[in-house]
């Protein structure tokens, strides 16, 4: 599971995913997007990219564990973040 930034450097967060989405060996990692931007064209360009959820910042751990849970059930990974 990989959380990530979108606005990061030198490489942003959707430059990562894409990179990631095209290695065969990460291509299937969840990936959490977490941004300040709640814009529709952003959360659609994240999910366009692969990512598995978007995450508004700032978040508390609670909404974290809440996101990482429900990736991790959509992906059909056992048990839950504890």
């Amino acid at each position: 599971l990989m959380v990530c930034d979108w606005h990061m450097q030198p490489m942003n967060g959707l430059a990562l995913l894409k990179a990631l989405r095209e290695d065969d060996r990460a291509r299937f990692t969840p990936v959490i997007v977490t941004s300040i931007d709640m814009s529709p064209a952003a959360i659609h360009a994240a999910h366009q990219a692969g990512a598995d959820a978007y995450l508004l910042k700032p978040y508390g751990t609670d909404t974290l564990k809440a996101k990482v849970d429900q990736v991790l059930r959509q992906r059909g990974s056992f048990g839950a973040v504890g």
